[in-house]
């Protein structure tokens, strides 16, 4: 019997030891824009009819699932605290090792102020690149019958049709859950995690 208990200690003990992400079931996603006009909104909404399009499970606390993993959409409103964006994200990089960032052309400013020891990925949703920045992304909206399901899903969801806003949000997400799903939710070597986004990028455009 004492054997059995010792062995289940040791057990615990090492379980505890281990890295905490090397279980992670839940990672944040810093969603930036203006919440206080129509575009943040949509843009969230977008995100969240692709969080609950699969995976999902009964009294979940999370936003819904991508990639396999709890996903939590955290509200950055650059129209009433753009002060205490960065200390923000920031604060996730060193939580989790590793920021996602959703984000309006207008506000890619923020990014260059990211530590270089802070690795990220961050996907741009309108406008273009204004500058060289091999962690910023910029996906191609989807075509074709997966815009219409998600239309579809959207109008569900919502009892309204998408914005442009809502389409951009949701291809970001879709290009989230292609990278995660090949790190399942491990950010421990932000290099690979880095680039899992830049080969789902390619494979989606």
């Amino acid at each position: 019997m004492n054997s059995i208990k010792n062995y289940t200690r040791y057990l615990l003990l090492g379980l505890a030891l281990l890295p905490l992400n090397l279980f992670a079931h839940s990672f944040d996603i810093a969603i930036i824009a203006a919440f206080g006009t129509d575009q943040g909104p949509s843009l969230w909404n977008g995100m969240r009819v692709a969080t609950r399009e699969r995976d999902g499970h009964v009294y979940e606390t999370s936003d819904g699932h991508l990639g396999g993993v709890d996903s939590q959409l955290v509200r950055f409103d650059t129209a009433n605290e753009s002060d205490a964006l960065l200390a923000r994200l920031l604060k996730i990089g060193e939580v989790q090792g590793f920021i996602i960032a959703v984000l309006m052309k207008a506000d890619q400013e923020l990014l260059a102020q990211i530590p270089e020891n802070i690795p990220y990925a961050a996907i741009l949703v309108d406008g273009d690149v204004a500058h060289s920045n091999s962690n910023l992304l910029q996906p191609k909206q989807i075509q074709g019958n997966a815009r219409q399901i998600f239309q579809e899903n959207y109008v569900d969801q919502y009892q309204r049709p998408p914005t442009e806003a809502a389409l951009a949000g949701y291809t970001a997400a879709r290009l989230i859950d292609a990278a995660i799903r090949q790190t399942d939710g491990d950010f421990t070597h932000s290099k690979a995690v880095q680039q899992a986004f830049m080969q789902s990028i390619q494979l989606l455009n």
